[in-house]
């Protein structure tokens, strides 16, 4: 009896310290672009970024890793040939050396159907669409200061 319990009570434990980790899209401080001190922490040094030409150029290399990426958020008024959608609500992401869609839940502070250029910072992993191609499964966006 006294196992049950103490095996139930770890459970709990790991369950509580796995909810406190995860990012709540919207919740997370770093969705709002308030001073550059609160976005110091989130915003990774260059040589830590990937660029789309190089998921686009190795993407065997990069399939299922986990990456960040800095770029210019299009919303859905711009197509990008080099990459494809994987569900009709992803968007295009921008940035020196191409495009990419990415998947997933897009933060409230952006607006798909009117994107006015806002400069973000992806992190996620790389997956591969139906058609063969890369594109981003994100896991956190977050809209970097102008």
């Amino acid at each position: 009896m006294q196992n049950r319990i103490q095996n139930r009570i770890s459970i709990l434990a790991c369950m509580l310290a796995l909810m406190s980790s995860m990012t709540v899209y919207g919740e997370s401080p770093s969705w709002h672009a308030g001073g550059a001190s609160a976005l110091s922490a989130t915003i990774p040094k260059k040589n830590e970024l990937t660029s789309v030409q190089e998921i686009l150029d190795h993407q065997e290399r990069f399939f299922e890793k986990d990456v960040t990426v800095r770029g210019v958020f299009r919303g859905w008024k711009e197509k990008c040939t080099s990459s494809s959608m994987i569900t009709r609500s992803d968007w295009v992401l921008e940035d020196d050396t191409g495009c990419i869609y990415i998947t997933g839940r897009i933060p409230k502070a952006l607006s798909p159907l009117k994107p006015k250029g806002e400069s973000v910072l992806v992190q996620g992993r790389v997956i591969t669409t139906k058609k063969g191609k890369p594109a981003i499964k994100a896991a956190q966006i977050t809209l970097l200061p102008k």
